[in-house]
Formats: C-alpha cells, sequence, structure tokens
C-alpha cells in the first residue's frame, strides 16, 4: 500500500524501437562490372554518333565517354563537374549517397589545384580527368566574359 505522501511511480515504457531502415541500406551492394553490363547496352543517357563512338550525359561522368571507368551510374563514389555562374561546382557522391558539393571560383589554376586534390582522396583515377574538366569550363567561362 501507499501513503498518501509518497508520489506513485509510473511503471517502466518498453524502450522505443529503433528507427526505420531505408531501402537503401539494406540492399546489398552490387558489384559495378554487373551493374556495368546491365546498363551498357541501353540507358537514358546513351548517345552514339554517326562513326559509331558512344558518349554518356550521366551526371558524375567527367569525361562524357560511354566507358566502364567513367560512368557515374555504376560506380558508388562518384565526381560531377558542373559550370556555375560564378565559377564551377565539384560535387563529390560517396557510397552511402550522401553528396558534399564545393564552389570552385578563386580563378582557373586554383580552381584546377582544388578539384585535382579533392577528387585524387576520393576517386584517384579521375583526378587527372576532373583537372581537365574544370580547366575546360574556366577557358570557356573565360571566353564568355571577354565576349569572344
Amino acid at each position: 500500500e501507499t501513503s498518501p505522501s509518497t508520489p506513485r511511480v509510473p511503471p517502466r515504457l518498453p524502450k522505443p524501437l529503433p528507427p526505420r531502415v531505408t531501402p537503401r541500406t539494406t540492399m546489398p551492394t552490387i558489384p559495378s562490372a554487373l551493374l556495368w553490363q546491365c546498363v551498357r547496352t541501353h540507358n537514358a543517357f546513351l548517345t552514339v554518333n554517326r562513326n559509331g563512338t558512344k558518349f554518356s550525359s550521366e551526371p558524375g561522368n567527367l569525361t562524357n565517354l560511354h566507358t566502364h571507368t567513367d560512368s557515374g551510374l555504376v560506380h558508388a563514389k562518384t565526381a560531377d563537374v558542373s559550370p556555375t555562374a560564378s565559377g564551377v561546382t565539384l560535387a563529390l557522391t560517396k557510397a552511402g549517397g550522401k553528396t558534399s558539393k564545393v564552389v570552385l571560383a578563386k580563378g582557373a589554376r586554383r580552381d584546377v589545384r582544388k578539384a585535382y586534390n579533392a577528387v585524387k582522396s576520393h576517386r584517384k583515377g579521375m583526378a587527372v580527368k576532373a583537372a581537365k574538366r574544370v580547366n575546360a569550363i574556366a577557358k570557356v567561362q573565360k571566353r564568355e566574359k571577354a565576349g569572344v
């Protein structure tokens, strides 16, 4: 029996359930070679010119060539370089789907070096390709700014 002076303690509640797991984290990882075999002949980003050269306009493809190494669809880690009004945006996507974006607008030389170092630590084989892409975008922006 409880006396009127002692407060009554509520019963302990069960522990809350863990947050719902999203399907992305529960999905098994699929090898990039297998994914490439599935998407190499048919996907929405594929274009073929008259000579038979295959190009791809997918995000994360730095060279726009339709190859396994350059594909942004099949690799978990991707690097994407795109022009903006003020400079160049570098987007690095990790395996979990998280993207970090950096705007490069300090000047062509600094931007190329920064993109090279960032992509080198993210995905080593694409560092030179990212630097070349940043340099090409910087040249076009310089011409547009000069009015040529």
